[in-house]
């Protein structure tokens, strides 16, 4: 009974769109899973052995098969939602992903780089949608950008003439004489090539 309920008959011509959609990475993903199902319901797979190889659920299955009778290649793809448009539009989107790339002091700040704080704060001046500092964070994670904490250094507290003479002694002290850093950096090369 299921395995009636289940068939479907494609053309040649919707197999090949099918396949199209479900390796085009540009498609959303729920389309490329339903045209994943939707080919293997013509293979006259059951919708346990789909829920097996998809990872999806039965009742995704007889939905995807559902709408897929009903509405043909419109069936794929979800209706726009119900609700409130994202504050964080496209035109916000370019400008975050742009801002985040620039050095703040090229932009008249006083500080080298961003927070989120800042950003968020930036991007409100500039836009007039004002987003807290967590979803300036998820809207970086989400366009590949990863947010970390600066290192703490006291490296412009060091006295450079005493760091050298340091280095210089260490150096004395295991190989018997001083070396320029570039010698070292050959020396090192060398060795790791052999």
């Amino acid at each position: 009974m299921e395995e009636r309920e289940g068939s479907v008959q494609l053309t040649l011509q919707e197999r090949k769109e099918l396949h199209r959609i479900s390796r085009d990475g540009d498609k959303p993903s729920r389309a490329r899973i339903r045209a994943t199902i939707i080919l293997m319901s013509a293979e006259a797979m059951s919708a346990r052995q789909i829920v097996e190889a998809t990872g999806t659920c039965e009742r995704a299955v007889r939905d995807a098969r559902r709408r897929w009778r009903r509405q043909a290649y419109n069936g794929l793809y979800d209706r726009p939602r119900t609700g409130r448009p994202p504050r964080a539009d496209g035109r916000y989107r370019r400008l975050l992903s742009r801002v985040v790339c620039t050095d703040p002091r090229k932009l008249g700040y006083g500080f080298a780089q961003w927070t989120a704080p800042r950003l968020a704060e930036y991007l409100k001046q500039k836009t007039g949608i004002g987003l807290c500092d967590d979803w300036v964070r998820m809207l970086l994670k989400s366009q590949g950008f990863v947010w970390r904490k600066t290192k703490l250094t006291i490296r412009n507290l060091q006295d450079a003439g005493g760091k050298k003479e340091s280095a210089e002694a260490a150096l004395e002290a295991a190989g018997g004489r001083s070396t320029t850093r570039s010698e070292f950096r050959a020396l090192v090369w060398r060795r790791g090539a052999l």
